[in-house]
């Protein structure tokens, strides 16, 4: 993290939530597939293509980095992509914790990928990537208002925050929606993530590969959109 986005206040300190990146936050993309808005759309629609092996239906999403509008070129972009099977009988609980398990998964894969691509290696899990991703899904899935839930401090009292733990802040890595947090003149009480960012339990896809006997894939919530979905006959193991 750079001096400069804190003072564009494109990443901001808040209490309860620690170091925040607001364009993380944001939940919306105009690329289809991409951003908790797209995902969520997605599977309350159920709109996505009909599996022929089993009744559910298909849903796409991607995470990217690079730039837009390049010249000539137009968007350049990179990064995983990735298509899922979704049962279609789930009720809203089971609806949240299938979203939230692609949308934590892909966001993990993104965060490797972008660790594993040359220059970007030092933005992979820095201190506010993830944590910010899950408040723009509640945004989205719950209505959460996370500024007002986390707390956000003056631009300031962050700035302040920055110049005094900036070797930390930058070294830390964190693989999980846990918040990390710093001393802040503005933050009166004990800092505390709200309880509603823990609300929803994950239920990740199974990542089954296509060879995988198909009856074994019979039951998930959700799980790799595999070639037996398009009705592709393939031998059992």
């Amino acid at each position: 993290m750079e001096r400069v986005v804190v003072e564009k206040e494109s990443v901001i300190y808040t209490c309860n939530c620690g170091w925040v990146d607001v364009g993380h936050a944001n939940p919306k993309s105009y690329r289809f597939g991409e951003g908790a808005r797209s995902l969520w759309d997605q599977i309350l629609s159920q709109n996505g293509k009909s599996s022929k092996a089993e009744d559910g239906f298909k849903v796409f999403y991607q995470q990217k980095m690079g730039k837009v509008g390049v010249p000539v070129f137009g968007d350049v972009l990179v990064g995983p992509e990735q298509s899922f099977f979704v049962a279609r009988s789930l009720n809203r609980q089971e609806q949240e914790s299938v979203a939230l398990g692609i949308f934590l998964y892909m966001t993990y894969k993104f965060e490797d990928f972008q660790g594993s691509f040359p220059g970007t290696g030092h933005s992979s899990y820095s201190i506010e990537d993830v944590v910010s991703n899950v408040l723009g899904f509640y945004n989205i899935v719950r209505g959460t208002n996370w500024r007002r839930e986390c707390g956000v401090v003056g631009k300031d009292a962050s700035l302040k925050v920055f110049d005094n733990y900036k070797e930390q802040i930058n070294r830390t890595r964190v693989a999980t929606p846990s918040p990390i947090f710093f001393d802040c003149s503005e933050c009166k009480s004990q800092p505390k993530f709200p309880s509603i960012f823990k609300s929803i339990n994950v239920l990740s896809p199974k990542m089954k590969d296509f060879y995988i006997n198909r009856t074994f894939q019979y039951g998930s919530k959700s799980r790799k959109w595999i070639p037996i979905d398009d009705g592709l006959e393939l031998r059992s193991f």
